[in-house]
């Protein structure tokens, strides 16, 4: 049975053995990690409708460049049916493990959403399906 969370305007459904933990701030919970067993994640920050997703993409990528060395990106079409919305697939040593991460960036009124799904590399390629039902139950919940 999937666990589901409810919360920033939103509906998240996610498998039942992973750990959820929102992400506080001053004013309540501005976004949310969801953890798997085998040390992948899923996250989201909620930002205002009027941050472009362009520039919050832009904010967040020297953060993950001063932290990882040699990080490569490349645009990527994110796939969601959003006309106001970027992705970019970034990969990076760490550990000695090659990592992928996926950043993508949309707006649906009232906010703007960064997501990233992140794992070791051969971990990513059988987990994508998990992060994108996670993403696709969030996104019907938008849309409501």
């Amino acid at each position: 049975m999937p666990a589901t969370y409810n919360g920033l305007d939103l509906e998240c459904i996610y498998p039942e053995n992973w750990t959820f933990s929102e992400d506080p701030s001053p004013d309540g919970p501005i976004g949310f990690t969801i953890d798997s067993p085998e040390a992948a994640f899923f996250s989201l920050i909620r930002y205002p409708w009027n941050s472009p997703p362009r520039e919050v993409l832009e904010a967040a990528l020297p953060a993950l460049q001063e932290e990882y060395d040699q990080l490569e990106s490349a645009e990527i079409d994110p796939g969601l049916g959003i006309d106001d919305s970027r992705g970019l697939e970034l990969q990076f040593y760490c550990l000695d493990l090659l990592v992928t991460s996926k950043l993508l960036a949309f707006t649906v009124r009232p906010y703007t959403y960064l997501v990233q799904m992140q794992a070791e590399d051969r971990t990513f390629e059988k987990i994508e399906p998990v992060f994108q039902a996670i993403l696709t139950s969030i996104l019907r919940s938008l849309k409501k």
